[in-house]
């Protein structure tokens, strides 16, 4: 029994010897074992770029391609962006403009309004002044036609009690024309 692990570390300790005696057994590779992971490798690697690498590839250049685009997006965006702030600003300079030449219009507009309301008042006023010095000056035309009645009335009384018999009518006119020449 004893003899087994013997056997089994005297054939160890002989591969390992065979090992140093060879070029990569000197590095601790066993030459089968290298070629059977090299040979694992190389299938790997052809079957990844058979089924795997195109679709992975493809995938990256969607990717890429869609980043590109983004960017290309982005950028016509940003332009764009640019452009209608550009054309807002003179919309609203435009808009400023406009405003103020409406309102200036309504200022001149204003002005004219009050200009002709205050020509319009100026007449009405001299209409109603010139109404009223007529009638002023009718009123002391009937006055004076009613006082120069009265005083003839009072004058022809007057000569009546003086002298004490009526004159005629045409008498008693005369002599108040007279009398009112003397007293103008």
């Amino acid at each position: 029994m004893n003899t087994q692990p013997l056997t089994v570390l005297a054939a160890i300790e002989k591969a390992e010897g065979a090992a140093e005696e060879s070029g990569l057994a000197v590095f601790g590779v066993d030459p089968i074992t290298f070629a059977f992971q090299l040979g694992a490798i190389i299938i790997f690697y052809l079957l990844f770029r058979k089924f795997a690498l195109k679709n992975i590839v493809k995938s990256l250049d969607d990717r890429h391609n869609t980043i590109e685009q983004s960017l290309r997006d982005a950028k016509q965006i940003g332009e764009d962006m640019e452009r209608a702030e550009q054309k807002q600003g003179i919309m609203l300079a435009e808009a400023r403009r406009e405003a103020d030449s409406i309102i200036a219009e309504a200022h001149d507009e204003t002005k004219k309004m009050i200009t002709a309301a205050e020509a319009q008042a100026a007449k009405k006023q001299e209409k109603m002044l010139a109404d009223a010095m007529n009638q002023i000056e009718s009123e002391t035309k009937a006055a004076k036609a009613g006082l120069q009645k009265e005083i003839k009335n009072m004058v022809a009384d007057a000569v009546e009690v003086i002298l004490g018999e009526k004159l005629d009518q045409s008498a008693d006119e005369k002599l108040i024309e007279r009398s009112m020449k003397g007293l103008k």
